[in-house]
């Protein structure tokens, strides 16, 4: 599994990406409820069976399948077909919407402490099925605190990813440029 040694840079990365994107960051609320909503997708595309396939995605990237596609179109599509709304997709995104709302001063705080939390991770690997520790996620991590700004939720969704045995650090990279392909796509049709 990768480091997390550039928290701050990833939520950079995450804050370019919406601005790009026009999306608002000044309403947390909103990114509360987008990231509940992902992570219930996230419990259907774990009930579906509907996971991530790195090794295909990177030999399909790496082959020279279509000379005419440019290295953006083909990572897009190698995206959509063997990541694009997954489980580790879904946990991606809701971290990303997590990592638009939380303070620079808990990114730093999260960075030294150690995230994920292999304990925690642990502790969410006692219970059994994905919803559960979901829950426990929503319940334990204060998520729905008005304003949210902290560092909880997003130290739970790390832990909780590690207690999956899957680095959500490069899904949401992988996600972070998908979207970047897409936005510099849209704007070559203007």
């Amino acid at each position: 599994m990768k480091q997390l040694s550039d928290l701050a840079g990833l939520r950079d990365r995450a804050v370019r990406v919406a601005r790009a994107a026009e999306i608002p960051l000044d309403k947390p609320e909103l990114s509360v409820m987008l990231v509940t909503r992902l992570l219930a997708k996230a419990i259907e595309a774990d009930e579906d069976g509907f996971r991530a396939d790195l090794q295909s995605f990177n030999q399909w990237l790496a082959s020279d399948w279509c000379s005419k596609e440019s290295p953006r179109n083909r990572f897009v599509y190698c995206f959509e077909q063997y990541i694009g709304n997954t489980l580790e997709d879904f946990l991606a995104r809701a971290a990303i919407g997590l990592l638009l709302h939380v303070h620079a001063s808990s990114v730093e705080q999260l960075q030294t402490e150690g995230c994920p939390d292999e304990s925690l991770a642990a502790y969410l690997s006692t219970y059994s099925t994905l919803n559960e520790r979901i829950y426990t996620i929503i319940a334990d991590s204060a998520l729905f605190e008005r304003g949210y700004r902290g560092r909880g939720p997003l130290l739970y969704l790390f832990s909780l990813c590690r207690s999956l045995d899957f680095d959500l650090v490069e899904f949401v990279e992988l996600r972070l440029s998908c979207l970047e392909f897409a936005l510099k796509i849209d704007d070559d049709n203007e």
